[in-house]
Parts: structure tokens; C-alpha cells; sequence
């Protein structure tokens, strides 16, 4: 089996999207239909945070990841964030405070390195996130590229794609 797996919330889920299929769907409509064996695993629940998914990553993935055949491999996608800081992007509206936020992270990380070693972390939206990640209001964000370099140096020590 070739499988893949999309942890995330309610933009992974496909809500509010027309036909309400989302990206996950049009994956899996155009992988499935490339192999029999191949598998597309729509895992977005509506209004999950990191710490949400970090309770059911373990129960899901075992559920799914099953390597039977020797050509069996998989490929995680993380899709957090969005919930963490309520949909706002200010400071009041946080759910999940910036330094758990990122302990979160790092924990879905290894979780998804225990399955597979391809592992593609999605920020669905990113001014928000680093907002959370540095305490910084978006609208004085200048320099992106430190920006993206901060987030891309967190994923590559775990060794996954951003």
C-alpha cells in the first residue's frame, strides 16, 4: 500500500470549500485513481489545535500505517495552526500559548517520524502562525525571509518538509 495521511483541521477537512471536497479530496480523487494500492486518508477535523491532534496522532496513525507488503510506504501531512491562535491573529484570542504551541509542533513531528520518515508540515496560514511562534503583531512583520528561515530551520532539525 502506498498511503497518505493528512493530519489537520477544518481547511484539511474541507469545510466551507465548494464542492466541499478540499485539497485532501482532489489528492485523493487524482492519487487513488493511479494504483489500486494507493490511499489518500482525509484526517482534518474542524476546529482542532495542535494539542488536539496531538491526542488522537497515535490512535489514527496506527489505524492507518499498516506496512504488510515490502513496497508499503507513507507520507504524513500536518495542517496546524489556524485554531491554535482562535482564527484572530491577536494575542487575546489564543488558544494555545507560543511556547506550547511549538512544543506541539515538535511533538507531532516525532510522533509523525515514528511512521514514515516523509513528512510534509503545512502552515495554512503563516503571518498567523509566526504572530503565535514570535509575539510579534502581523502588521509589523517586514523581513519574511527571517521570517521563513526561523520556520524553516524548526522543521529542518526534525528533518521534514515545510
Amino acid at each position: 500500500m502506498k498511503g497518505i495521511l493528512c493530519f489537520g483541521d477544518s481547511i484539511t477537512h474541507g469545510r466551507g470549500e465548494m464542492p466541499g471536497i478540499g485539497w485532501v479530496g482532489r489528492l485523493k480523487e487524482y492519487y487513488e485513481s493511479q494504483d489500486f494500492y494507493n490511499c489518500v486518508f482525509n484526517l482534518g477535523i474542524p476546529g482542532n489545535t495542535s494539542e488536539d491532534m496531538l491526542e488522537r496522532f497515535d490512535v489514527e496513525a496506527k489505524a492507518r500505517v499498516i506496512y504488510r507488503r515490502p513496497d508499503s510506504e507513507y507520507i504524513m501531512t500536518i495542517s496546524v495552526g489556524t485554531n491554535d491562535i482562535g482564527g484572530e491573529g491577536s494575542p487575546e484570542a489564543v488558544v494555545v500559548d507560543k511556547e506550547q504551541f511549538r512544543k506541539n509542533i515538535l511533538s507531532l513531528i516525532s510522533k509523525a517520524k515514528e511512521f514514515t520518515e516523509k513528512l510534509v508540515l503545512l502552515v495554512p496560514c503563516l503571518l498567523m502562525i509566526v504572530n503565535l511562534l514570535l509575539g510579534v503583531c502581523i502588521l509589523q512583520i517586514k523581513n519574511k525571509k527571517n521570517i521563513m528561515t526561523l520556520l524553516r530551520n524548526v522543521v529542518r532539525k526534525k528533518r521534514c518538509c515545510f
